[in-house]
């Protein structure tokens, strides 16, 4: 995903010789994955992530330097944020208002997620992508960024520009909604002794 979106955002110039490609790579390529991975979990679209990451990349270029330099994943990703709700409410197709408790099932166009090759082949894989696709969005954007992330709930909250405290719901009610989803098959698996 890095190396189509620095194609599409950088000349075929070298990072070396150019200013913009440095800053790029230093900057935005790290946490290039991280930003389609969210997309794609939230929108259920690879083809509309993609250019959603690419706008998000042109506007985080567009902050001034100490804005940009400061906490470069979180304001990528509190920009993608903000463009993936854009998206959720320009592209419903009954024009309804936002609302956190939306699923991939209720949005328009392909909905395919965004995971290793190796989950594609594996039936309890799918079963547990299909558990996180059912979360509402709200919930599935913290848990996503909580547990595959690796982003501490402060992080979170400046993503979102939500209080600490509503994260850490939204994380505790996810976890409920996947527990309860998974609960079945998880009782058909040997009991871990430990």
């Amino acid at each position: 995903m890095t190396y189509s979106v620095r194609r599409r955002l950088l000349p075929a110039s070298s990072a070396e010789r150019d200013p913009i490609a440095a800053r790029f790579e230093r900057l935005i390529a790290p946490h290039v994955d991280a930003a389609f991975n969210l997309v794609v979990w939230l929108i259920g679209s690879r083809s509309d992530a993609e250019d959603i990451v690419i706008g998000a990349c042109l506007r985080f270029f567009q902050e001034p330097d100490e804005a940009r330099e400061e906490q470069a994943l979180v304001r990528l990703l509190a920009i993608v944020h903000a463009a993936c709700y854009r998206w959720i409410r320009d592209n419903r197709a009954d024009n309804q208002p936002i609302r956190r408790e939306l699923t991939l099932a209720q949005l328009p166009g392909e909905v395919s997620v965004h995971r290793p090759l190796r989950w594609q082949e594996d039936p309890e894989q799918q079963s547990l992508t299909t558990a996180v696709t059912a979360i509402p969005v709200g919930e599935r954007e913290v848990l996503i960024l909580h547990e595959i992330e690796h982003l501490t709930c402060q992080e979170i909250a400046a993503i979102t520009n939500t209080p600490v405290s509503l994260i850490r719901s939204r994380l505790r009610s996810a976890a409920a909604r996947l527990s309860v989803t998974m609960r079945p098959r998880l009782s058909l698996l040997p009991a871990a002794s430990f």
